[in-house]
């Protein structure tokens, strides 16, 4: 049995899409336009251990919106990342606000205390203040003329 160097495989498969980029990149358009429906059925199958047609059911049922937000946009599947449990279909947006917060409820909660809180307060003094001539200057690389 002949073991090959893989090593070889790739500078070998490097240097051929160098030198062959458009076709390399015709031929990966075709299979991404023929096999679209496969790899999402894949990426569902390998990430959530979901089904399409249970995507599908889950969209239906949250009436194809985010389930926070309930904008009509597309809906990415949200998960527990330590349990991989499936919880429901949020937008890009939502689905990622979720992640900076560390999927934390009492940070959200914090989050949400914090906009309630000033969401009517003015600006301050430092952010409605007009700027000097020399300020702008400063900030702009120009010398300073004083």
């Amino acid at each position: 049995m002949r073991i090959r160097d893989r090593s070889k495989c790739r500078s070998y498969s490097a240097t051929y899409r160098a030198k062959n980029l458009a076709k390399v990149r015709a031929a990966n358009r075709r299979y991404a336009a023929t096999c679209k429906d496969k790899r999402r059925i894949t990426k569902l199958m390998m990430r959530y251990g979901l089904r399409p047609d249970q995507y599908d059911a889950m969209a239906k049922a949250q009436s194809y919106l985010c389930a926070i937000c309930n904008k009509s946009l597309k809906l990415y599947v949200d998960h527990h990342k330590a349990s991989g449990v499936v919880r429901g279909l949020l937008c890009r947006d939502c689905n990622l606000g979720l992640g900076y917060f560390k999927e934390s409820p009492d940070a959200l909660s914090c989050a949400a205390k914090y906009l309630a809180e000033r969401h009517e307060m003015p600006l301050h003094e430092a952010q409605t203040r007009k700027r000097e001539p020399n300020q702008l200057a400063f900030w702009s690389g120009e010398p300073v003329k004083e």
